[in-house]
């Protein structure tokens, strides 16, 4: 019932309230003092977010002994803490990937590599080994930037 209202009064936050809060209402109970008001914001605030860090926050809400997560209920600051959470993990990721270290298991580290490879198997070998690659090293030995 108190999707569904703030559905109507919200219709713009449809993503938000699909993606987030269906999900985590249908397995824990929302307790805010005005549910209703507080719900619509906080569908606004989520509304605003990409549907990675959406994703994320529901995993990290849904996640069982999260420190400061819910355990019984959800309430405003729960959603806030684990939105904020995710934004910084996604960042986290994104800087990784486009840092100056590439790490095994992900795509621009498979890229190196087949650059690499394609140059000199030997070093390939060699960097397979290696816990990390630096892009530096990379441009020394003529290989261009990866993404």
């Amino acid at each position: 019932m108190l999707i569904e209202d703030v559905r109507q009064d919200k219709p713009n936050c449809g993503r938000a309230l699909d993606k987030l809060f269906v999900p985590l209402l249908a397995k824990l109970p929302f307790k805010a003092a005005d549910a209703h008001h507080r719900l619509c914001v906080l569908a606004e605030f989520a509304e605003a977010q990409t549907d990675e860090v959406l994703d994320e926050a529901l995993r990290l809400l849904l996640m069982p002994n999260r420190k400061g997560g819910p355990t019984t209920d959800v309430r405003q600051r729960h959603v806030e803490k684990a939105i904020a959470d995710a934004r910084a993990m996604l960042a986290q990721r994104v800087a990784s990937q486009s840092g100056p270290l590439l790490f095994p298991g992900t795509g621009a580290h498979a890229a190196a590599l087949a650059k690499v490879e394609a140059v000199d198997p030997a070093w390939a070998a060699e960097l397979r080994s290696q816990p990390f690659i630096k892009r530096s090293v990379l441009r020394g030995y003529g290989v261009e930037q990866v993404p």
